[in-house]
C-alpha cells in the first residue's frame, strides 16, 4: 500500500517541488495542504493525482485532517512580513503542525529549517529565526525528524532577487555578499532531494542536511548569466549589507540583509556532495541557467 506523505506549502516553491516530485513514485500517496484548493496550483497538483486538503495552520482540528494516516509528511512555513508580530505567527503555526504530529504518531517529519540568527550572531532574520525556533519545539517533542536547509535558490534571480536593469541590456545583482561564495540550488530539485530522505528514514532520521549544488561569487554568478543571457550583461552591484538595508527598497530588507551578514560571517557548511548523492540529477548553476535562459530575459522585461 503506498504510503500517504501529507506536504504543507504543497502550492509554494518548496513544497510544492517536493508534491510533484512524490506523484511520480506510486510508493507514495500525496495529500497536498493549501489555504485555497481552487488556486490555479493547487487544481494542477489534483490532476496529477493529489488528494488537495484545505487547512488552517492556526487550528489544529484542520491539521489533524490533513494528517490523519499519513506516514510521513514535509513541513515548511511561510513567513508572511505584512503582519506587525509575523515571527511569532509563523512559531505558534509550525508548533501546531509539530503538536499534531506528535499526537498522531507521524513517523516521519522533514522539515525545511533555517538558522538562528539572532542566537549565533545577535541581529534579528525573523524568517530564518521562526524556523529555527518550530525546530527546536519539534525536537523538545522528539518528533522523529530530518531537516533540511534550503540555501539561495536560483529562482530568486526570476522574482525576490530578480537583476535589476540600470541600463539598455546592462543589468546588476543586488546581493550583498561581497567576495564570500553563495550557496544556491534550484528549488525545483529539492523534492528529488526529500524523496531519497523518506526512501531511507534510517539513514536520515535525527539529522540536518544542508543542500547545495553550486557556491559561487556574485561575481560569478553574474559572468553565468552574461554567458547565456546575451544581449543582457550582469555585474555584482557590490552592494554592502548595510547598502542593501537601506536603499533596496524590498519587503523586509533589514531581516534579509541581516541572513546575509550572517551568510558572509559563518560558514554555511553546506554539502554539494551529499546533496548530489540525495538527487543524482542535481543542477549546476551554469546547467539551470541553459534550461532558463528564457524566463530570465523575461524577468527582465
Amino acid at each position: 500500500m503506498a504510503k500517504v506523505i501529507t506536504v504543507f506549502g504543497a502550492t509554494g516553491d518548496q513544497g510544492g517541488s517536493v508534491a510533484r516530485t512524490l506523484l511520480q513514485d506510486p510508493q507514495y500517496k500525496v495529500r497536498a495542504v493549501t489555504r485555497n484548493p481552487n488556486s490555479p496550483a493547487a487544481r494542477a497538483l489534483a490532476s496529477q493525482g493529489a488528494e488537495v486538503i484545505q487547512a488552517d495552520y492556526g487550528n489544529k482540528e484542520s491539521l489533524a485532517n490533513a494528517l490523519q494516516g499519513a506516514y510521513g509528511c514535509f513541513v515548511v512555513t511561510r513567513t508572511d512580513f505584512s503582519l506587525p508580530n509575523f515571527e511569532e505567527i509563523e512559531v505558534k503555526q509550525g508548533q501546531n503542525i509539530a503538536d499534531v504530529c506528535a499526537v498522531l504518531r507521524v513517523q516521519h517529519v522533514v522539515f525545511s529549517l533555517q538558522p538562528h540568527v539572532r542566537k549565533i550572531i545577535g541581529i534579528l532574520a525573523r524568517h530564518c529565526d521562526a524556523k529555527a525556533r518550530i525546530e527546536d519545539y519539534m525536537n523538545e517533542l522528539e518528533l522523529p525528524l530530518t531537516s533540511i536547509i534550503v540555501p539561495f535558490t536560483f529562482e530568486n534571480f526570476l522574482a525576490r532577487f530578480k537583476p535589476k536593469v540600470v541600463d539598455y541590456q546592462q543589468c546588476q545583482l543586488e546581493i550583498p555578499m561581497g567576495e564570500v561564495p553563495l550557496d544556491g540550488i534550484s528549488v525545483e530539485q529539492v523534492g528529488g532531494c526529500v524523496k531519497t530522505i523518506f526512501n531511507n528514514p534510517s539513514a536520515y532520521l535525527r539529522k540536518t542536511l544542508a543542500l547545495s549544488s553550486d557556491k559561487m561569487t556574485i561575481r560569478e554568478y553574474a559572468a553565468i548569466l552574461s554567458r547565456y543571457c546575451q544581449p543582457y550583461i550582469f555585474k555584482d552591484a557590490q552592494m554592502t549589507t548595510d547598502e542593501f538595508r537601506a536603499k533596496s527598497g524590498r519587503e523586509a530588507a533589514d531581516h534579509y540583509g541581516n541572513m546575509f551578514e550572517f551568510f558572509q560571517r559563518v560558514d554555511q557548511r553546506h554539502n554539494m556532495q551529499l546533496t548530489k548523492s540525495l538527487n543524482p540529477q542535481i543542477k549546476t548553476f551554469q546547467e539551470w541557467v541553459r534550461d532558463n535562459v528564457d524566463a530570465v530575459r523575461s524577468a527582465l522585461r
